[in-house]
Order: structure tokens, then sequence, then C-alpha cells
């Protein structure tokens, strides 16, 4: 233009044909994009990994975008197990996490047992990695959440389980069979074997379940001999004619329904059976 080759009309016209054309152009790729995600739409993407469900609606059928569920999925490896605690057991938790004598929180996690309904015992260990922040007002419970490593998907969502949440340092207890176990207007005692043979009455403090045998506390010492048969015929200082036997342990289906237990080593008293003498 400025050496005279072209006129400014037809400059114009060309710098005008010039622009409708770009603005063609990027028409053009705003309906391409807006093609690409079209299709986009019709590809259902998950956020996560896992196994999904039998469809819910077959093709053809009428969907609403954001409203219609097409499947679900479920997610295996890892697998959270939700588990409440009662209300007395939720107290003691919170307050040994305040006293500081539970070092816990979401982020360090606190160790959790998992066993399933054919198994013997809790083989499988995980982290508790949340806790409601309420308790339930209509059961007085309070819900928290395990972690557990599912490698082989032996663990199937909506599955029923047995979960132990070990409380506490361990510690050396004294155990006795639920057999030498009785009751006294609301109290629990259970006769020893003492000196020349004789029936002494011992008022103890139960605990929980280990392996079967149940944790005691009170007047006892190991290597005492705790009477677990024939209870109804003695009373105490009665003269009784004691014959050892192994300490009766429950099955192991029984002996498992504890859900918190604090994971205790463990000394088992001497069993006996006991038969009155004299009168």
């Amino acid at each position: 233009l400025p050496r005279g080759a072209i006129g400014r009309e037809e400059y114009d016209k060309t710098a005008g044909d010039k622009a409708e054309a770009d603005a063609g152009v990027g028409v053009a790729k705003a309906v391409r994009d807006l093609a690409q995600l079209n299709v986009h739409y019709t590809q259902a993407r998950a956020p996560i990994s896992g196994r999904i469900t039998r469809r819910n609606i077959d093709p053809g059928n009428m969907v609403k975008a954001d409203d219609t569920p097409l499947a679900t999925i479920v997610s295996l490896d890892p697998i959270y197990a939700y588990f409440d605690l009662d209300e007395r057991t939720t107290l003691w938790l919170q307050r040994l996490i305040r006293e500081k004598k539970i070092q816990w929180s979401t982020e360090i996690g606190l160790p959790v047992l998992l066993g399933l309904a054919d198994e013997d015992g809790f083989p499988r260990q995980g982290v508790i990695n949340y806790a409601d922040p309420r308790v339930d007002p209509e059961t007085g419970t309070w819900r928290l959440r395990g972690l557990f490593k599912n490698p082989t998907h032996e663990l199937a969502p909506g599955q029923y389980v047995r979960v132990r949440l070990p409380i506490g340092q361990p510690y050396q207890a004294l155990l006795v069979s639920e057999q030498a176990l009785a009751t006294d207007q609301g109290q629990k005692y259970l006769y020893v074997v003492g000196k020349g043979n004789v029936a002494e009455y011992r008022r103890i403090t139960v605990g929980r379940l280990h392996d079967g045998l149940r944790v005691v506390t009170g007047k006892l010492s190991p290597g005492e001999m705790v009477v677990v048969s024939g209870l109804q015929r003695i009373h105490d200082k009665s003269p009784v004619d004691p014959k050892p036997v192994p300490m009766p342990v429950p099955s192991a289906s029984a002996a498992s329904i504890d859900k918190s237990n604090t994971g205790a080593g463990s000394e088992q008293k001497p069993a006996a059976e006991a038969k009155r003498t004299g009168k």
C-alpha cells in the first residue's frame, strides 16, 4: 500500500476477507470442540477403580444428567469396615485419648483387627482412619471406620465381619474359664482350693474375654487352684476332694465375640473339679 502497488479500496477488501476467514476458523474450532465434548459425554468414566454392579438401565432408555444412576461401582482394595462402639466404651476410649494414654488421631491411625465368620480369631489388621464427630442420639453409639488391605478380594462390600479394637498396652493378666465364675447378688465370685483342701470364697472383678478365658482381678495369686466343677455342692470353708483338670476353653467361635479387647499377655489359673467331703 505505501508503494502504491494496490489501491486503498482493494486493500480494505482483502483485509476484511482475511478477518472474516479468521472468524470462520474460530467458529469451526468452536463447533469441533463442542462435538468433542458431546462425544465425551457419551462415555461414563468412574473416578475410582473397583467392580461394577449390574446396569440399572438398558440401551434406548431415557436418562437425565446428574440424576439417573447407571450402575454402582464398589472399591475392593483397600476396603472399609464400619463398626459402632457402645456409649460406655466410647467415653472410656475418648478419656484415654484426652489423657494422652493413647496416641491416636485419624492421621496416625489406631490398629484394629478383623475376622470373617469362618475364620478363627482376628487374622486381618488395619487402621482406623475415620471417626464420626458425633454420637448417634438414637442408639448412643460412636461410629468408627477401619481401613484394610484386600489384595485377594476376600472381603466383599456389604459383608458382616467381626471386629476387635485393642485398647491400651499389653499387660499380664490372670485368666479363668467362665465355668469357674458364679454370681451372688450381682457380685462375681469363685472358689479357690486352699490349704488342707478347703474351699475358699473369693470375690473378684471380671474383665474381657481373651481367647475364650475371662480376665479376672481380685484376691488371686498365680498358682492358686480354682474350682470349675461342682460349685453347687460346696460353700466357703467346706472340705473338698480336688482333682486337677485342664482349664476348660470355649470354642473359637464363642471366644471371639468381644469387640474391644486389651490384647493382653496371659497366665491361666490351674483348674480343679471339686467334690465335697464329710458333712
